[in-house]
Order: C-alpha cells, then sequence, then structure tokens
C-alpha cells in the first residue's frame, strides 16, 4: 500500500491562524492609531513653541519702545509683521507682544488639524501651550489679523 505524503495544512490550522492574527490586529489597531494621533498634535505644539520662539526673538533683535508693542501675523497687513520662519501653508498665527515687559500677551496658532490660543491675561509660556492644543474636528479655523481672534471654530 502506498503511504500518503501528507504536505500542507488543514482548514482548521488555517482558521486557527487567521483568528488569532485577527484578534492581534484588533488589540494593536487603537494603539497604532493613538501614535499617529499623538505625533500629529506633538508635530503642532513643535510648530506654535516655534513661533513664539521665533516672536520672542524677532521683539528682542527689534527696535523696542513702540507704543502698542509688535505684532505678528501670517498675513501680512498694517501694522503686522511676518515672522522669518519655515511654516507650512496651512499654518496661521498672530502674536502681540507687551511693549513694557517684552513677554507675549496674546498667542493664536491653527493650521488644518489644531488649534491654540492663550486663554489667559498672564503672559503665555511654552510649558501652556502642550496642555492647551484642542483639535479642530473637521472644523477650519483662521485668525483675524486685526484682533488675533480664531475665527470659524464655533
Amino acid at each position: 500500500m502506498k503511504s500518503l505524503n501528507k504536505k500542507g495544512f488543514t482548514l482548521i490550522e488555517l482558521l486557527a491562524v487567521i483568528a488569532i492574527l485577527a484578534i492581534l490586529f484588533m488589540l494593536v489597531t487603537p494603539n497604532i492609531l493613538k501614535m499617529f494621533t499623538s505625533g500629529r498634535t506633538q508635530a503642532f505644539v513643535t510648530q506654535v513653541q516655534s513661533i513664539y520662539k521665533a516672536a520672542e526673538s524677532e521683539y528682542m533683535s527689534s527696535q523696542f519702545g513702540t507704543a502698542t508693542g509688535p505684532i505678528y501675523c501670517s498675513e501680512e497687513t498694517n501694522g503686522t509683521k511676518k515672522l522669518d520662519i519655515s511654516e507650512n501653508k496651512s499654518l496661521k498665527y498672530y502674536v502681540q507682544i507687551d511693549p513694557m515687559t517684552g513677554k507675549i500677551i496674546k498667542l493664536s496658532v491653527a493650521d488644518k488639524n489644531f488649534y491654540y490660543t492663550s486663554t489667559t491675561d498672564d503672559a503665555v509660556s511654552v510649558d501652556s501651550i502642550q496642555e492647551n492644543v484642542q483639535a479642530l474636528n473637521g472644523k477650519t479655523a483662521g485668525i483675524d489679523c486685526s484682533s488675533g481672534d480664531l475665527t470659524g471654530i464655533n
């Protein structure tokens, strides 16, 4: 009699492997999505902090003593200047500096996914930025360069 040479896998073995892979995929997917969201948030925080530091640096290198304090905005208008930063096209910002103290008193930044705006009358700090970044959740935000208010997120 011939002996049967068994090569390959049975249907049960294949189904068991597929079930195990499906369970692993379900366990890993939420963590991967959190990593992507966290990475995008951190990239936005880094951009906001870069704008903060560029505004401070620009203020220190410019002449002091203007009556209203310098105002920087992503869209240059009367009374505002652009910061010398490499930015993506969707990033909008507004920075106002107190002329007496040299501290940033208003900072608003928005891109297509997130926004940040200073919420208190106190000076803005680099540490407060990470805590107060908000997601746009599909909305589009803009910045009014005359007041520094965010538009379109209501």
